[in-house]
């Protein structure tokens, strides 16, 4: 394990070490989901944009014409809305409703 992921996980323990074979965040572990994803934004608000990943999310923010101006804002959803906010609102909307996340 680099040390990259090492940090991550000890920091981030939820979102590195989930199962991915269950398929489902529970409401609470949507609340701790939730506030490792913000502090990855915020981490990721410092750093410098690096582009968005080619393919079609660099196709969708041309066309768009996004342009971001930190490495938070390299990483779109498929409507163009940026993919943190929007997966911080599906945990903390799973936690405020007693609701479960799934996902394939």
């Amino acid at each position: 394990m680099g040390l990259k992921l090492a940090v991550m996980t000890i920091f981030m323990p939820s979102l590195m070490m989930h199962a991915d074979s269950d398929g489902t965040w529970s409401p609470g572990e949507a609340r701790i989901l939730e506030v490792e994803l913000v502090t990855i934004k915020k981490e990721f608000e410092l750093l410098r944009a690096s582009g968005f990943p080619a393919g079609w999310q660099a196709d969708l923010a041309r066309t768009l014409g996004l342009k971001p101006s930190s490495k938070a804002e390299c990483y779109i959803d498929i409507d163009g809305e940026l993919l943190l906010d929007r997966l911080i609102s599906v945990a903390h909307l799973a936690h405020e409703r007693s609701s479960t996340i799934w996902f394939q």
